[in-house]
């Protein structure tokens, strides 16, 4: 899992995305992860319950913010905010599934790799 961590944040690097690590509660929500949008960086509690899901997430909000996802605004309608979300899921899909080829990973089914990698299973009806 750290190997996948890194490989996101060398990638969110790449494209001047800086990472923020903090040393929170494991019940820190919603402000467990989160995007500052101004300063083009990711704020990640590494303490965060959902622990198996960080690099998901990583990935997700490196979506928004190489879409320039203004997600939380609530003056966007209700189906665009959800777009967005579905935008960004899906890009963090695609940087695991590519890390995952890249390094020759293998796994019996999607289920598999989702589950390993802490992605929601409701984004298999995508694939």
């Amino acid at each position: 899992m750290i190997d996948l961590i890194n490989y996101l944040i060398k990638y969110a690097e790449k494209l001047g995305i800086g990472c923020l690590w903090f040393d929170g509660s494991p019940d820190n929500e919603p402000y467990s992860r989160l995007t500052l949008t101004n300063s083009k960086e990711i704020v990640m509690n590494i303490n965060w319950k959902h622990a198996k899901a960080i690099p998901f997430e990583i990935g997700h909000l490196i979506g928004h913010l190489e879409h320039n996802d203004k997600h939380k605004d609530e003056t966007l309608l209700k189906i665009e905010r959800d777009k967005n979300e579905e935008n960004a899921e899906l890009y963090s899909v695609g940087l695991i599934s590519g890390y995952v080829l890249k390094n020759k990973i293998e796994f019996n089914s999607y289920k598999d790799l989702f589950c390993y990698y802490g992605i929601p299973l409701r984004l298999l009806k995508c694939y």
